[in-house]
């Protein structure tokens, strides 16, 4: 079966993570696998039997032209954003796939395009019946409200051969005594990375300056916004990321809005205690993770002391951490998600 993947950016976030995987393991399958971009700045390993093809106009503009007038050479189109597969469905008709890797709703803060991408996905699952593939159980929930026909779940995954606690020498060197919280430096919206400066700065009335320091993994963080050290480790591969979530004592990850995020997985696949929001449907409070409302600083703050200060809280997390993150196996998911695109990639003959 020829797949293409069409997105305007492939780089080093967690749905370009999910895309490349899936394209790695399809063209090792066998499958002839494209994946079609404007914008490549990757550091993700992808396969050579993948082929990455340039979109030949530039800007987001280029990409959503690109993808209105190029009727293309393939058995199934794969995009994540659903406008884009919206606007692909237009000549491509019914070899569309919408990957809900999130609600795209989700990702603005204004009424009038929260509407307008509400009603895009009217549109597309609804009137366009473009068949899609949700990455949690939740994610299908709320996508269902505009259709229940053609919605599957394949649970994102890790591979845990890659993924699991190896304290690095040097990172433990670093920090000393003190202890280290990390944040991912995302700046969307959905992410809260404001919320983790609040928490931060509201842990500052009950941690000394001397005694946390705070680890930033993507965008970087000001260190004149916080009262701690701060030190910004940019976008890294994942053997570095592994070596620094093993080393880091906590990653707070108060997100607004998600699908279902590696980043909470590989940190519990390292042995990190999570603290987190209500967003991340997978866990559980206090069984494995510290689970606090949306905008929640107060609570997210206690959950901060709590799992720096309770030992019988901390190691139950950890233990049952482990136990979560077995099932979300990228292999085992690779292999559902290979069956359903081959059962909807004959879709267009047998219409």
């Amino acid at each position: 079966m020829e797949i293409v993947f069409y997105r305007h950016s492939l780089l080093n976030r967690g749905g370009d993570k999910m895309v490349v995987l899936y394209a790695n393991h399809l063209a090792e399958k066998g499958h002839k696998v494209r994946i079609v971009t404007n914008i490549f700045n990757s550091h993700l390993y992808i396969s050579s039997k993948v082929k990455i093809e340039k979109i030949p106009y530039r800007h987001k503009t280029g990409t959503i032209l690109w993808a209105i007038v190029n009727k293309i050479k393939a058995d199934l189109i794969i995009a994540d954003i659903i406008v884009m597969a919206v606007l692909l469905s237009i000549r491509n008709y019914k070899r569309v796939l919408y990957f809900a890797q999130d609600y795209d709703v989700s990702y603005y803060n204004d009424i009038l395009r929260k509407g307008l991408i509400a009603l895009v996905y009217f549109i597309g699952l609804r009137m366009f019946k473009i068949p899609c593939i949700a990455v949690s159980d939740s994610l299908k929930d709320e996508l269902s409200k505009y259709s229940k026909n053609n919605l599957y779940v394949v649970h994102n995954g890790i591979d845990l051969e890659v993924f699991f606690p190896n304290p690095e020498p040097s990172l433990l060197k670093l920090k000393e005594d003190r202890k280290a919280i990390l944040i991912f430096g995302r700046k969307d919206y959905r992410k809260g990375l404001d919320i983790a400066l609040k928490v931060i700065s509201e842990l500052s009335n009950k941690i000394n300056k001397n005694s946390l320091e705070i680890w930033v993994v993507g965008d970087k963080v000001d260190s004149g916004l916080l009262p701690y050290r701060v030190r910004n480790f940019g976008y890294v591969d994942e053997t570095k990321l592994r070596d620094v979530l093993s080393s880091a004592d906590l990653f707070l990850y108060p997100s607004r809005h998600e699908g279902l995020p590696l980043f909470v997985l590989e940190a519990m696949a390292c042995g990190c205690p999570v603290v987190t929001t209500k967003a991340v449907s997978i866990v559980t409070h206090m069984e494995n993770a510290w689970v606090s409302e949306i905008e929640d600083v107060e609570s997210l703050s206690e959950g901060v002391l709590k799992v720096f200060y309770d030992d019988d809280l901390l190691s139950t997390l950890l233990r049952n951490a482990f136990i979560l993150v077995k099932q979300y196996n990228f292999k085992d998911q690779s292999e559902k998600f290979e069956k359903i695109l081959e059962k909807k990639g004959t879709y267009e003959n047998n219409s």
